[in-house]
Order: C-alpha cells, then sequence, then structure tokens
C-alpha cells in the first residue's frame, strides 16, 4: 500500500513538472489534484506510523496494574516479574496498585484501558470469584490472556500463637460450640473468600470479616482483630518458626513440601474449599495477537531462567509454572467452572 500511494506521488508530481497546463487547466481541477495529494500524503504519513507503532512495540514503558495493595504475594509476583522483563523488552516494566473493591477497581481499569499493549493485568483465579460473588459481571474471556505466569505454593490457615487451638479440627469443634465466634478474615471477592463461604457451608460456622488483601489480613491477625487469617506460606514462614502464628491447614490441593505436617483441607474432610491460586498476565480486549504472544514470549523465557525461579522459591517457596494462549484460558476457565457452582453462597449483598 505504502509503495502504491508514493507510485501515484510520483507521477503526479512528475506531470506537474513537465507540463504545468496539466495542473492548471482549471482552478477546480487544481484545487482538486491539490487536496488529492495530501490526502495521499496524509494517507502514507498514517500507514507509515501504524506499521512503525507495530513494529516498534514496546516503544516506551509497559504497566503492569495489580489489583490489590503492595506487600502481598500477588504483588510480589509481580514486581519480580517485571525486575526482569524490562531486561528482555529493553523498557521499563512498572508496577502500579490500583486496589478497591475486592480488586475489580484494577481489573476494570486494565479493562478499560487502550488495547495498545502498554497495560496489562496481573491477577489470580480471584477474578472468578469476584463474578461468582456479583462483584462485576466479567470473566478472563473479557480479555487477551497472554499466559499464566505463576502458582503458589499454598495458601494456609493461620491462628495466633498463643491461640487455644493447635489444630484446625480445633477451630471447627469451637465453631461447632459456638457459632461466629471465630473471625475469619478474607477478601470480599477474592479466593480468601471462597474459602470462607465454602468451609462455612460444610460446617465451619466462622463470622466473615472483610480485611482486604495478604498485608492486611497479616496486620489483622497480628494486631487480635481476627482469629484465623487464609494466607500464602512464603509471606508467613518466618511468623511461624518465631511461634506468633500457628499454620492450621492447607487450601492447596496438596501439602506444601516445606510444611509436610500441615494437612489439606480436603484430609481434614473439606473436599470442596480447595483452589490453587493461579496468576495470569491479561490484556484488554482488542490488544494485537502479536503484541500478546510477544509477551507471552518474555514472560516465559521468565519463567525458564534459573535465578527467577530460586528468588521465588526464597520468597514464596513457589515452583515455576507456565502456560500460555487457549492452555492458560482453559485452565482460568476450567477454575470458573467450578467456582460458579457456588455463584449463589458468594453473592455479596
Amino acid at each position: 500500500m505504502q509503495n502504491y500511494i508514493v507510485c501515484i506521488l510520483g507521477r503526479l508530481l512528475l506531470a506537474c513538472k513537465k507540463d504545468r497546463r496539466y495542473c492548471m487547466i482549471t482552478k477546480n481541477r487544481s484545487f482538486g489534484i491539490g487536496l488529492l495529494l495530501v490526502f495521499l500524503a496524509a494517507s502514507l504519513f498514517a500507514n507509515g506510523e501504524q506499521e512503525q507503532s507495530e513494529k516498534a512495540w514496546p516503544a516506551k514503558s509497559v504497566q503492569i496494574v495489580v489489583a490489590f495493595n503492595p506487600g502481598g504475594d500477588t504483588d510480589y509476583n509481580a514486581r519480580v516479574y517485571a525486575k526482569y522483563l524490562k531486561d528482555i523488552l529493553g523498557v521499563p516494566v512498572v508496577v502500579t496498585n490500583v486496589t478497591g473493591s475486592g480488586g475489580t477497581i484494577g481489573m476494570r481499569h486494565v479493562l478499560d484501558s487502550d488495547p495498545d499493549g502498554y497495560t496489562v493485568l496481573w491477577h489470580h483465579s480471584a477474578m472468578m470469584v469476584s463474578e461468582a460473588a456479583g462483584l462485576w459481571d466479567k470473566n478472563a474471556n473479557d480479555y487477551e490472556i497472554s499466559c499464566i505466569g505463576a502458582k503458589s505454593a499454598g495458601v494456609l490457615l493461620y491462628a495466633d500463637g498463643s491461640a487455644p487451638y493447635n489444630s484446625f479440627d480445633d477451630v471447627v469443634a469451637a465453631t461447632k460450640k459456638t457459632p461466629d465466634a471465630i473471625t475469619f478474615a478474607a477478601n470480599t471477592g477474592a479466593t480468601t473468600y471462597l474459602a470462607g463461604v465454602t468451609l462455612y457451608e460444610q460446617g465451619v460456622k466462622f463470622k466473615l470479616a472483610d480485611f482486604g488483601g495478604g498485608s492486611d489480613r497479616l496486620a489483622a491477625l497480628m494486631g487480635g482483630h481476627v482469629d484465623i487469617i487464609p494466607n500464602a506460606y512464603g509471606m508467613m514462614k518466618d511468623y511461624i518458626d518465631s511461634g506468633d502464628v500457628k499454620a492450621l491447614a492447607s487450601l492447596g490441593s496438596e501439602r506444601i513440601e516445606e510444611a509436610p505436617d500441615v494437612p489439606t483441607v480436603a484430609e481434614l474432610g473439606f473436599p470442596d474449599s480447595t483452589l490453587d491460586m493461579l496468576y495470569f498476565f491479561a490484556f484488554p480486549k482488542g490488544t494485537s495477537r502479536e503484541i500478546v504472544e510477544t509477551w507471552a514470549d518474555a514472560a516465559e523465557e521468565v519463567a525458564k531462567n534459573p535465578q527467577y525461579q530460586e528468588e521465588i522459591h526464597k520468597a514464596y517457596f513457589q515452583k515455576p509454572f507456565y502456560l500460555r494462549g487457549n492452555d492458560a484460558l482453559d485452565a482460568l476457565n476450567g477454575q470458573r467452572e467450578v467456582i460458579m457452582k457456588y455463584a449463589e453462597l458468594l453473592k455479596v449483598n
């Protein structure tokens, strides 16, 4: 197209140069030819700019949006990815926390952003819980899913170190004796909320309370405001080692390698509360496939980097986990299918 326009412009200009009468037969025709030249030049410029833009991506910094506060596992995973991605892509990769309403403000921020490849969401399985809870009506299918870049080593349930219960069975017995006396901190519309609701439906009569993300829940437990919190093991290990908290059960499908004595909720008789956290990158709908795939390539390079693998294991005891494209979307939709079964129970009034 570009060559074609150049050819037309060249012929018109050559004709005018050879015979000025060609360009000045009448004022109207001269004006029309002038307009045509302007139009063709503008088309050439616009076409060139578009091609240059596509070839140049990324030409400026890319923003990773995290829908939760700094200090938690979601934020950590985004920041460690950003550190490696900037070297691969050759531009700054900046993490921005856009928080509120169980993560939906950040999710919608990305959904409504220009699909130019410079804004990408880093989120996790909680997106489907937000939909089931009625906090919004979107899911992974409303984005361009690039890849799943991480999987939680496991979310465990914790009590204060001085609490009168030393096992999850003790907690269950206490809630049956006095329903709603033990406060379970959750993030409304997130996977922790799903855990609390499903445990309640299976007979563990907690009082559910909204205390935000992982760092907020930790502060609430340490401050004596709640009794039980779910959090990533890596975030809590130092507190376990110091005796400040007790690990009672795991919400993961398997026991954590570093905490082999902590049983899963499925082992304890609560299989419906099992959920592995998948973290993923999602672009606004309409982002070009080339950009989405380029990002997936870069993220895969990070996931295979031994230095990155060592870093996430040291911080959160995670093992590398990566899926891209349709495989990633299928995994997220598989979780969504399970979560939506509890939609009526999860609805937030």
